[in-house]
């Protein structure tokens, strides 16, 4: 009896293992155009010093900058410019961040969700760059990452 007993209880820990495991699987961040029918005007390109993307629609300046994917905003760095640079952390070591921006409509410390309107691009820029960042490494296939809006 006692050894059934044991082996009962070594095929509940294994069954509780495999359950926490499936459990904590998670589905990789899934990111949407930061410019709504934004058109990627410069690729990512590290030869010519191009590390991150840039994306223009039509009257860029007045388009809005949509949060492309849940997150928290964790940096806002006002340039010397006055243009902004915003970056969001991500579930499964991701973040974004989206640079010379006119306005932030978030502060540090906010909670923002896909498709939120971030703030708007500058007023002396014609597009907006954008880059993904995984595990402290910029994405050289940003551009590919993005689903449509």
């Amino acid at each position: 009896m006692l050894v059934k007993l044991q082996s009962v209880k070594k095929i509940i820990l294994f069954l509780g293992i495999v359950l926490l495991s499936v459990c904590s699987v998670s589905a990789e961040t899934s990111f949407i155009s930061p410019i709504e029918d934004g058109e990627v005007v410069r690729d990512f390109d590290e030869e010519k010093g191009y590390k991150r993307i840039a994306l223009t629609c039509e009257d860029i300046n007045e388009a809005k900058v949509l949060v492309s994917a849940d997150g928290e905003v964790t940096n806002i760095d006002k340039r010397l410019n006055g243009t902004y640079d915003v970056t969001i952390t991500h579930e499964d070591g991701y973040i974004s961040m989206y640079i010379d921006m006119g306005s932030v409509n978030y502060s540090i410390g906010d909670k923002v969700e896909q498709g939120d309107n971030l703030g708007k691009v500058s007023d002396n820029m014609d597009y907006l760059e954008f880059v993904i960042i995984k595990d402290n490494v910029r994405l050289e296939n940003t551009k590919d990452l993005i689903v449509e809006n």
